[in-house]
């Protein structure tokens, strides 16, 4: 390792320290992916103490700390000595690493790296209203409000969205998949076409071949049509219909809605709406679209609450188009990410390059739509440790001779 990424004497680590305190330089103080503007109060030999913004917990061991001076980056992780309620005292760490900046080589990536990230917020931060503007339907008002909450209650909103749902209808349902579970067909439906289903009668054979004109939901008329297009007699068609409709008659629904629950792109769930034999009320087409709604509710917390926890169980894989140890050019059109990312936000990223995992801080310097209406995020690598850099400026001039390799092999 070079003193051109990592500086390890203790003599000239105290310096830019002090250094650091004299230039009054911004520090940024990081747990997990919350982050705590601080200024250097006093340099002591071993220690240094911070007075930060905010409420950081005070039982943590650790602590990142980062700042820049005169273009370059440096970032460490320091030992939490004593932390009071805007004071905050810290070992002097063992090294202090180096953003370096220089250009780096990048190679194209698309179906080979792919990466997991969070948003990175900052105490002073106030989340942005982006539903400004829409009309939001007065039962959800309460629930909205939820929303705007930097990580939502789920278990607040779950039961205010049951509420109103039972308001509709006597038979409702908010239910997330689990692993292995058993579903009745329409779930296969659901999440196959990922759109809303609506059956007026489950008594009907006819409801389930409706094509809904000017609805934004469907029956199972496109299913079957796929099965016959595949090469499906009418036999297999019928029995498939047969046991469909035997499965939804025994939910007790002689009519139903039911909505998908989608989250990075994939189906996770769905909200059921049923009627009642004896029930004299019928599903309006403002039903359809309150239950889309109330779907896109949850995925919407959902969605935030991942995208602002560390640890929020499954993981999700985002494409990259190209890579160099400096950043990384990623393609995404999930509208519920995107709609929480902005020029400057910062990340953090986990690429899974081979077999290696490399994490890092990123900040999105650029968002754009290519031409194929995909939308485009480049990223700019803030604080990467040495040796993942060392690992993908290998991997991508190793890929870079494979590809010249290839390329004059043709000739």
């Amino acid at each position: 390792m070079t003193n051109e990424q990592l500086v390890t004497d203790a003599k000239s680590i105290h310096s830019l320290f002090q250094s650091f305190r004299a230039n009054k330089n911004a520090i940024i103080l990081r747990h997990e992916l919350q982050e705590f503007n601080a200024q250097i109060h006093r340099v002591n030999d071993y220690s240094i103490t911070l007075f930060y913004r905010g409420k950081l917990p005070l039982n943590i061991e650790n602590i990142e700390v980062s700042t820049s001076l005169r273009d370059t980056i440096y970032f460490a992780e320091c030992k939490v000595l004593n932390i009071a309620q805007s004071e905050i005292t810290l070992a002097i760490p063992p090294e202090l690493e180096k953003g370096v900046k220089r250009k780096y080589p990048r190679v194209h990536t698309k179906n080979d790296v792919y990466l997991k990230f969070n948003v990175i917020s900052n105490a002073d931060d106030k989340f942005q209203d982006n539903n400004k503007g829409q009309k939001i339907p007065p039962q959800f008002v309460t629930i909205c409000k939820e929303l705007l909450q930097p990580i939502p209650d789920i278990k607040r909103i779950f039961p205010l969205l049951a509420q109103e749902l039972k308001k509709k209808a006597p038979l409702f349902e908010i239910k997330l998949y689990k692993n292995k579970e058993k579903n009745p067909k329409r779930v296969d439906i659901l999440k196959r076409y990922k759109e809303t289903i609506y059956i007026a009668n489950v008594r009907d054979s006819k409801a389930y071949f409706k094509d809904h004109h000017g609805l934004e939901a469907i029956s199972f008329l496109s299913y079957f049509n796929d099965l016959k297009s595949s090469g499906k007699d009418d036999k297999v068609i019928r029995n498939e219909l047969i046991q469909t409709m035997k499965e939804d008659i025994a939910s007790t629904a002689v009519s139903y809605i039911c909505s998908p629950i989608i989250l990075f792109s994939h189906v996770i769930g769905h909200i059921f709406l049923g009627i009642t034999e004896g029930t004299y009320s019928v599903f309006r087409d403002q039903d359809i679209y309150f239950v889309k709604y109330a779907c896109d509710i949850i995925t919407e917390a959902l969605a935030k609450a991942k995208l602002h926890q560390l640890d929020t169980g499954d993981d999700f894989d985002v494409p990259t188009i190209d890579l160099s140890a400096g950043g990384v050019l990623i393609e995404m059109n999930d509208p519920f990410i995107l709609k929480y990312l902005t020029a400057e936000m910062k990340l953090r990223i986990v690429l899974r390059v081979n077999e290696r995992e490399v994490t890092t801080i990123g900040k999105i310097i650029r968002i754009e739509m290519n031409e194929a209406q995909n939308t485009e995020i480049a990223v700019k690598f803030s604080e990467l440790r040495w040796n993942d850099q060392e690992y993908l400026d290998t991997y991508v001039n190793r890929k870079i001779g494979m590809e010249k390799m290839q390329q004059s092999q043709k000739k």
